[in-house]
């Protein structure tokens, strides 16, 4: 889980909220597609309350694969119920795709989050994150 998605792209990634910036996520749990869920940050708290999971703290930037910081949370249960059945959500996929535009959330506290479909422990979850610059962004020779 990424507990304030635009705040770690405003602080990790700043470009990634310029002009009309599109975030693509695509994630997968042992190769079968994965739950992948942007949702108020205080809704995905309550969600995940005493549940045991990984936070994504920070993202820094590379050649290719992106090194990321992450922190443990401790806990004991499982979460109230399948992450496809709350309505919370603002924009969410059980087929591990998500697409959105970054300025289109700009300044609103979401959570990202990852997991397996049937919300069961000990997923592992992988994936890939695309930013996908519009309009202000022309790669060197196409002007």
């Amino acid at each position: 889980m990424i507990p304030d998605i635009d705040e770690l792209l405003r602080t990790d990634l700043p470009f990634a909220r310029a002009g009309r910036t599109t975030v693509r996520i695509a994630v997968s749990d042992r190769l079968v597609p994965a739950f992948v869920g942007l949702a108020p940050t205080a809704a995905v708290a309550g969600y995940l309350a005493g549940v045991a999971h990984m936070e994504i703290v920070g993202v820094g930037v590379s050649g290719s694969a992106l090194p990321v910081t992450v922190s443990t949370v401790d806990g004991d249960g499982p979460p109230p119920s399948l992450p496809g059945q709350q309505t919370f959500w603002t924009s969410a996929s059980l087929k591990g795709l998500l697409h959105w535009s970054a300025g289109s959330i700009r300044g609103q506290h979401l959570a990202l989050v990852l997991m397996g479909v049937d919300a069961s422990a000990g997923v592992a979850i992988s994936g890939r994150a695309a930013v996908s610059p519009a309009g202000w962004y022309r790669p060197p020779g196409r002007w």
